[in-house]
């Protein structure tokens, strides 16, 4: 390999290095959030790259509260409301 193809191979190997990183950069807050939804309260704070054991405790709370499923409803409500005022202003002045 010439010199030339040796620095364009390091540059495209660098280039999917810095790639994979922002890649796990970015993903790991959601994995945390999962892992640590996962997670029984008394364990919180234990730090892991895996939980020891699936709790699925606070996920039957949350869902068994009836203002979360209240909040819910009402989210979809102003998705849907503004996603349509959206589109009638976006075709109107589109027309």
């Amino acid at each position: 390999m010439t010199s030339r193809q040796l620095s364009k191979h390091a540059t495209r190997i660098g280039f999917w290095v810095l790639v994979a990183l922002v890649v796990v950069i970015a993903v790991f807050p959601f994995y945390y959030a999962v892992k640590t939804s996962f997670t029984p309260s008394s364990e919180l704070f234990h730090v892991e790259l895996w939980p020891s054991r699936l709790d699925f405790t606070n996920y039957v709370q949350i869902f068994t509260q009836k203002s979360f499923l209240q909040a819910i409803f009402n989210s979809i409500v102003v998705a849907t409301s503004v996603v349509f005022i959206a589109l009638l202003l976006g075709i109107t002045a589109s027309y």
